[in-house]
């Protein structure tokens, strides 16, 4: 059953506690908040928006406006910026996002490598990756190897007039669809309409990848450290 989620951001900064409940009486799914864009901008209204999803009961997701250049780093500072900002605002119950806006100052395969390096550096699983489908397409154009990563870090979040992807493209088809910006009966805002075809569920946060990777890794260290301590008491 196809599910509705709204992203919002400062552009909807009027919006209420009591409008989102009544979003939520409207049979509203979800709500996907900016928390900013590149290193330096932070969202004004992302603490807002997120008190306002949570009170109503609705799940909540952050999502980051990316500024993709060539600078040695660029990637990583943008990530640690954004798990810094989702730590702040959280806890989040849906998948973190990465928005790619433009994609014309990098190389296919640049921008993917970006986008790939920004992911590996966020925790919490797969994430949704934001674009249209001109962006879609660009992406499209990189090597294979890394269509691969894209693909297994990120289900595609897509902006366009219709929820068909485009080619070449690294996924079959979109997990969330960004309908045109329109007025709704709980709000007296414009918002950004997203229709997610397979529901809620593949849409869900999962916990951070880190934190099982540390006990895996505490529990390999005591295993060695105890083996080494038998060997040494059997040299005995």
């Amino acid at each position: 059953m196809t599910a509705i989620i709204v992203d919002v951001s400062a552009a909807q900064e009027t919006i209420t506690p009591a409008q989102w409940k009544a979003a939520a009486a409207d049979g509203l799914a979800g709500a996907i908040v900016n928390l900013g864009t590149g290193e330096t901008h932070a969202s004004p209204t992302a603490q807002l928006h997120c008190d306002g999803v949570r009170g109503a009961g609705l799940p909540v997701g952050p999502y980051h406006v990316c500024t993709p250049s060539l600078a040695e780093g660029d990637a990583l500072r943008e990530a640690e910026k954004f798990v810094a900002r989702r730590e702040k605002h959280g806890p989040f119950t849906l998948k973190s996002s990465l928005d790619v806006e433009d994609a014309e100052a990098l190389t296919p395969d640049q921008l993917a490598l970006w986008c790939i390096t920004w992911g590996e550096n966020v925790a919490g699983g797969k994430h949704l990756l934001y674009c249209n489908k001109s962006v879609c397409r660009h992406l499209g154009r990189c090597n294979t190897r890394l269509l691969l990563r894209l693909a297994a870090l990120f289900d595609l979040w897509l902006a366009g007039d219709n929820s068909s992807t485009p080619s070449p493209s690294p996924w079959a088809r979109p997990a969330l669809w960004q309908t045109p910006r329109r007025r709704v009966s709980w709000t007296r805002e414009d918002i950004d309409i997203n229709e997610a075809p397979e529901g809620v569920a593949p849409l869900l946060a999962v916990a951070p990848a880190s934190s099982t990777e540390d006990i895996g890794t505490l529990i390999g260290v005591l295993e060695g450290a105890l083996g080494m301590a038998r060997r040494l008491r059997g040299a005995r």
